[in-house]
């Protein structure tokens, strides 16, 4: 809440108190007390049920300031083999910057990037191997790791995509139990070989320095 709303607020109650006192000593609501106690709780919960919508749903915070840049591609290419058999992952992401949204009382004020693939354009997440008991999935990352805003939020086509912020390969149990998550090939690496896969390169391009202004 900004301080001018806040201060606006102060007033208005400090008001309404002095308005409030002066009206009870009027002879005609001595001899209605109830009456008055009645009205009087009925105008502050009404006043109060305003405030707060008013505070949750009219207040905006200030957009964020806009990335200096505000488009990006960045190739990546993840190759490995399994029982012999080779397979590429090989696309470009694409980053664009869409808008900078005023936050509410409710939401912060964030940024937001589109993701899409140059090749694959939905597709985000890339299945490796999946058993009874484990899922092994390749994630490309976001356009606002990228785009080096750490204040953003991801738009993509496709609906709540479990998507990390980061490129990721993430290792899951049966039904979700457990996750383990790596980062880089040489922790990958150790780890692929117990299920059969053989991680020959993991390359992506780092995320650039942008500035805000």
């Amino acid at each position: 809440m900004t301080v001018k709303l806040f201060m606006s607020l102060i007033i208005i109650i400090i008001i309404g108190f002095i308005i409030w006192f002066g009206i009870i000593k009027i002879p005609w609501v001595q001899e209605h007390r109830f009456l008055f106690w009645v009205t009087t709780i009925v105008i502050i919960t009404f006043v109060g049920f305003v405030l707060f919508f008013v505070s949750i749903f009219g207040w905006r915070s200030r957009a964020l300031p806009y990335p200096e840049i505000i488009y990006g591609e960045f190739p990546f290419k993840l190759e490995y083999e399994i029982d012999g058999v080779h397979f590429v992952i090989e696309d470009t992401l694409i980053a664009e910057f869409i808008e900078s949204r005023r936050g509410s009382a409710m939401t912060p004020s964030r940024r937001m990037w589109r993701t899409t693939l140059q090749n694959s354009g939905e597709e985000l997440r890339f299945l490796l191997i999946e058993t009874n008991d484990v899922t092994i999935y390749f994630t490309v990352g976001r356009a606002s790791y990228f785009m080096g805003d750490r204040n953003a939020h991801d738009v993509t086509i496709v609906p709540n995509p479990v998507i990390s912020i980061q490129p990721r390969i993430v290792i899951t149990g049966s039904q979700g139990l457990f996750e383990r998550v790596y980062k880089n090939s040489e922790d990958a690496h150790k780890i692929l070989v117990e299920y059969g896969i053989t991680l020959i390169s993991w390359e992506h391009e780092p995320p650039i320095r942008n500035s805000f202004r």
